[in-house]
């Protein structure tokens, strides 16, 4: 079976929000407008491209079918039509393993047939999910470690390594102003982390569980990129820090181990 490529892949800025607005649509459960994303993206794709993203439709396609109690052939259809096209993409695409979608649909062609077989039409099938990241880009791979070597930056990291998190905070800020795209997501996500930290010393865990959450999910994005910060460390950091403080059923006194963010001289990250 032949291997996509992440580097035969070209897509817009644009197109990557509407790319990302499928997957969120998608793994949330809203069909219909998951499969208006994905059938705007195959109108604008040519050859390759077209194949995938009808292959996305049709899982979505069979996904509506399976979760609004339609016709039972009609869901079969479409996951054996998905289930051709996307096991063309393996063992990645777009970002999107496509492993665990293949393994979805064969479950869910067994649910379905089983199903029938004993005559029953009720609901119950898993809500599906799509493990979604952005794939290797060099160009942004050098945007990025541009943005980390700057001297605000690092002079960001030098505060919130003190322990001055609402300073590091203001300084990322104003880095963040300067970027554009992705580059600026990135560093909001190092602002929305030093918010969070700073809002753990005013005694506000809420706060600092809704801006640990919103940190986590951005950095999610960038854990492949190659730069002098190791991002799965900064991630997994935060979730040890979130899951303490969910553990705390009111705002209070809290005490949690800081954080240190650490600097490779080789500047190759993971």
């Amino acid at each position: 079976m032949k291997q996509s490529s992440q580097q035969d892949i070209h897509i817009s800025s644009e197109d990557w929000e509407e790319f990302e607005r499928g997957v969120s649509y998608f793994n949330n459960g809203q069909f219909p407008h998951s499969l208006e994303a994905w059938e705007l993206l195959w109108e604008r794709k040519d050859s390759r491209d077209k194949v995938f993203f009808r292959g996305l439709m049709e899982l979505t396609s069979a996904c509506q079918c399976l979760f609004k109690n339609q016709d039972a052939s009609d869901a079969i259809d479409n996951l054996e039509k998905a289930q051709t096209k996307l096991q063309k993409f393996m063992p990645e695409y777009f970002g999107i393993p496509i492993e665990p979608l293949l393994k979805y649909i064969g479950e869910s062609k067994e649910a379905v047939r089983c199903r029938s077989r004993n005559g029953q039409r009720k609901k119950g099938y898993p809500l599906p999910q799509i493990e979604f990241h952005k794939p290797d880009n060099p160009d942004l791979n050098v945007e990025l470690c541009e943005i980390l070597q700057s001297a605000q930056f690092l002079e960001g990291i030098r505060l919130f390594n003190s322990g001055f998190y609402w300073e590091a905070h203001e300084e990322w800020e104003e880095v963040w102003r300067e970027q554009t795209g992705d580059g600026k997501i990135f560093v909001e996500a190092f602002v929305q982390m030093a918010e969070a930290y700073s809002f753990i010393k005013l005694g506000k865990a809420a706060t600092a569980v809704y801006l640990f959450e919103k940190s986590i999910k951005k950095f999610a994005e960038y854990k492949r990129i190659r730069c002098a910060i190791l991002i799965s460390a900064i991630v997994a950091d935060m979730k040890k820090t979130l899951d303490s403080l969910r553990m705390l059923s009111t705002n209070g006194k809290i005490s949690i181990k800081p954080m240190k963010i650490q600097v490779s001289d080789n500047k190759r990250g993971e």
